[in-house]
């Protein structure tokens, strides 16, 4: 499993822990100095990610999770930054 610490703007940290296989991500965890509410709402995001093809389609990906989280608040990252944090854990 591959890990990468993201410092976005305004200095929030993300860390996204990764793990692919076959060139898809088999499984994604993602943590950091961000707020999302409902918190149950983090499962999304990581399930989002599983079984994507490497290398991620990043404005596919920010769209989907734009559209995920549509009902949800995501405070001190946006999801461009979990897609690069994500990208970056995979080795873009």
């Amino acid at each position: 499993m591959a890990e990468t610490i993201y410092k976005v703007h305004g200095g929030k940290m993300l860390r996204a822990k990764v793990c692919v296989e076959d060139g898809k991500i088999k499984d994604a965890m993602i943590t950091g100095d961000f707020f999302l509410h409902p918190e149950e709402d983090i499962s999304k995001i990581e399930k989002l990610f599983a079984g994507r093809p490497i290398p991620l389609d990043s404005k596919a990906c920010v769209e989907a999770l734009s559209l995920e989280l549509s009902e949800s608040q995501l405070i001190g990252a946006s999801t461009q930054d979990i897609v690069t944090v994500v990208s970056m854990a995979c080795g873009e």
